[in-house]
């Protein structure tokens, strides 16, 4: 030991030194795992918001095709009722001419 330090007051001071940098490398270590922590939290919390918002968009987009086909069958009904009426507006013209021509 008085070989390679050669007083005990360096052989001290190395003490301090290996001592301080384990504590830095705990601390160091301890300060890493509260930030993989926090963004392993941040990245559930977004997953899950991403994962709300995937979701909620494709169920408006089922209410979107759910809408356009009754908005279909609503104008095909239209169209049935209009081709009705108008057969039926023709043969009532042809009924009141021919009660006023007699």
């Amino acid at each position: 030991m008085m070989k390679k330090y050669k007083s005990y007051s360096s052989f001290e001071r190395s003490i301090n030194k290996a001592n301080s940098r384990i504590k830095a490398e705990k601390n160091i270590k301890i300060t890493f795992s509260i930030i993989g922590g926090v963004c392993v939290i941040y990245g559930c919390v977004f997953t899950y918001l991403n994962y709300q918002k995937d979701s909620e968009i494709d169920n408006q987009q089922i209410e979107i095709e759910r809408l356009t086909k009754t908005i279909d069958s609503l104008q095909t009904e239209l169209k049935k009722r209009r081709t009705k009426t108008a057969i039926i507006q023709r043969d009532d013209s042809t009924k009141t001419k021919n009660l006023n021509n007699n």
